[in-house]
Parts: C-alpha cells; structure tokens; sequence
C-alpha cells in the first residue's frame, strides 16, 4: 500500500476531505442530490464519531451542538488543557 494511502486511513480528517470532490462531482451530475450528499456527510462523520468515541458522548454532542452550545471529548478536553497550561 502506498504511504498516501496509509496515512489517509490513518486520518479521519483526510477521508472527508478525500469525500468532498466526490461530493462536488456528484452535486454538479445528479441535480438535487445536495441533500442526500450532506446526509451521506453527516453519516459518514458520526459512524467515524462512534468508532471512536462512546454512543453517550456522541448524542451528548448531539443534544449540546443542536443547543448551540459547543461540546468537545473528554479526551480531547484534555488535550486543550494541557495546550494551554503551557501556553502560560
């Protein structure tokens, strides 16, 4: 396997990106399909949500974003702690 490929299936971030020209070409061949295309998106990013994190974190994020609060992982929560002690 090459190395662009292995460092895509290691970086969920790359697997969107690597969706949106997808999107983009089939926005622009199927009139009318933008809303199936952001439903395939937001699947594609809550199955990746739920690989990695718990079912109850997912729908807290869920409830506090459709709040217009926003919501990070405990994991990730920490990770900005750290951040900005150092910071200081």
């Amino acid at each position: 396997m090459s190395p662009l490929l292995k460092e895509i299936r290691k970086n969920p971030l790359l697997w969107l990106l690597a969706f949106v020209p997808v999107v983009l070409v089939a926005s622009k061949l199927v009139p009318g399909s933008h809303t199936l295309l952001f439903v395939m998106s937001v699947l594609l990013i809550i199955a990746y949500l739920i690989k990695h994190t718990s079912a109850g974190c997912v729908c807290q994020a869920i409830r506090e974003v459709h709040k217009g609060n926003t919501f990070f992982s405990p994991a990730i929560s920490k990770r900005l702690q750290k951040r900005d002690r150092k910071k200081i």
